[in-house]
């Protein structure tokens, strides 16, 4: 951004607007003046792109506040695609008042990654995405549904490697805002869109060529009956993308009870073949079996760094007390998932759905 575009000196009755590749970002200010008002910001002038930035936007901090105080109720933002789709977006700067440590502490698991933009991975991250990707046949004719998107991980990233389209959904609102948010920044070619939604109450418009599941299906209530669901939203034939855990040994009761207090639900305690169970109606097409290794203080340390600080940054968090609570937390969840470890492994698996084959399995497992 030129000197002379400085936003702050701009009319405050006046929508700010911003080109970004084939996208028109409208900020809509409806402020008095002298309060704060945000535009998108795009990347310093430069022959290459500098560290942190992405797409012609500064992936570090999207949103920049250039006047104070910040006022309690912030536009909204709508961002209008080239073929006529539009996303609302909540904007990134909150009042940071709203924003204390006892609210970072009250925060639901989802809503917490939400608010921090926590890149929530499937187990095995991008090599996970990489053995779906080529074992499934994605490509840019394939439409993908991702179930419990969170912060829109890996739907993007499939889309960015792939050229497939998709939508991804999740019951957290604050999740939904950032994949959305994510999209614009990382992958602002891609097809995708993310929605808010229950997964008992979801009804898509389409049908899939593959669904991502990733280690999600556990986490849903009676898991036999969804499967059910998805499978009425393919055609003749389609994929499915999980990655669940599984347990090696038996994990002790306490260390289950703490868990469930960090993570607000019951991390996996069913050894292989039972969590094979679940997906017994499928062709298995690919399959891996992975052991975890356990992460060292100085990798968690430098994963929480980086997402604590872009985080304070995204909210406009200026005060420790607020920034600790962040930290604390992410902390104590990456520290259990590191805990939890040496009792669990995960499957990289990629199942079939064919019509003319489902329910039944006419293939042997070895």
């Amino acid at each position: 951004m030129t000197q002379q575009e400085d936003p702050v000196k701009k009319n405050a009755q006046k929508p700010v607007k911003k080109d970004v590749k084939d996208f028109e970002l409208v900020v809509k200010t409806g402020l008095k003046a002298g309060r704060a008002r945000h535009c998108w910001e795009p990347t310093r002038p430069a022959a290459e792109p500098q560290p942190g930035e992405a797409s012609g936007l500064r992936a570090a901090r999207p949103w920049v506040a250039r006047s104070l105080p910040y006022p309690s109720e912030l536009p909204r933002a709508v961002v209008r695609a080239t073929d006529g789709a539009t996303v609302q977006l909540q904007t990134n700067q909150i009042d940071p008042t709203a924003t204390t440590p006892e609210r970072i502490r009250a925060l639901s698991y989802p809503d917490f990654l939400g608010l921090i933009n926590q890149w929530n991975v499937p187990p095995g991250a991008l090599s996970t995405l990489s053995s779906w990707a080529l074992h499934s046949r994605l490509g840019p004719s394939s439409r993908v549904l991702e179930i419990a998107c969170t912060t829109g991980f890996s739907l993007r990233e499939l889309a960015t490697l792939t050229g497939c389209g998709g939508v991804g959904f999740d019951i957290s609102a604050a999740s939904v805002d950032k994949a959305n948010r994510n999209r614009l920044v990382h992958a602002p070619d891609a097809a995708v869109n993310f929605v808010c939604a229950d997964a008992y109450a979801y009804e898509p418009s389409e049908l899939f060529s593959h669904f991502v599941l990733g280690a999600s299906l556990k986490s849903l209530p009676d898991p036999a009956r969804f499967l059910a669901r998805l499978v009425s939203w393919m055609g003749e034939s389609g994929y499915f993308l999980v990655s669940p855990f599984y347990t090696r040994r038996p994990l002790p009761p306490d260390l289950v009870a703490q868990a469930r207090s960090v993570f607000g639900f019951t991390p996996t305690l069913e050894p292989y073949k039972e969590m094979m169970r679940a997906y017994r109606d499928f062709e298995i097409v690919f399959e891996e079996r992975r052991t975890i290794e356990r992460e060292t203080e100085d990798e968690l340390r430098h994963y929480c760094s980086s997402t604590v600080s872009r985080a304070c940054q995204s909210l406009g968090v200026r005060d420790d007390a607020t920034r600790q609570a962040i930290g604390d937390r992410l902390g104590t969840i990456r520290a259990m998932s590191n805990t939890l470890r040496p009792y669990q492994e995960y499957a990289v698996l990629v199942l079939r759905y064919r019509r003319s084959v489902y329910p039944n399995r006419y293939v042997e497992l070895f």
